[in-house]
């Protein structure tokens, strides 16, 4: 699982969040299902502080040559990873905290 070996090598915890779906829905999260060329475009505009967007969350694949996709060389994707942009999603997403790797409740 990605997570369990994020945290093995960052040393940090797991939390999970029970969302309702019709909860989520209220969210404007956009949506990457792979490393296409909108993807490439979102990300290289992100990484170089060029991006305009309003999404609450953005969800899709992570970059895994940050360096060298600054460079302007080939995007390369690995895992998934959801990012929190917005307080609207920060909150919907505290409100439904659960518990971390560690079995403590986040509440």
């Amino acid at each position: 699982m990605q997570a369990e070996k994020w945290v093995a090598r960052k040393n940090v915890p797991i939390t999970q969040f029970d969302i309702p779906n019709s909860e989520l829905d209220k969210l404007d999260i956009k949506k990457f299902s792979s490393a296409d060329l909108e993807w490439g475009d979102f990300v290289t505009k992100g990484r170089k502080g060029t991006l305009n967007h309003n999404h609450d969350a953005v969800s899709g694949p992570m970059l895994a040559n940050p360096s060298d996709a600054k460079r302007g060389k080939v995007h390369k994707a690995i895992g998934l990873q959801f990012v929190i942009l917005q307080k609207k999603a920060f909150n919907l997403f505290n409100r439904f905290k659960k518990f971390n790797k560690t079995g403590k409740n986040c509440s």
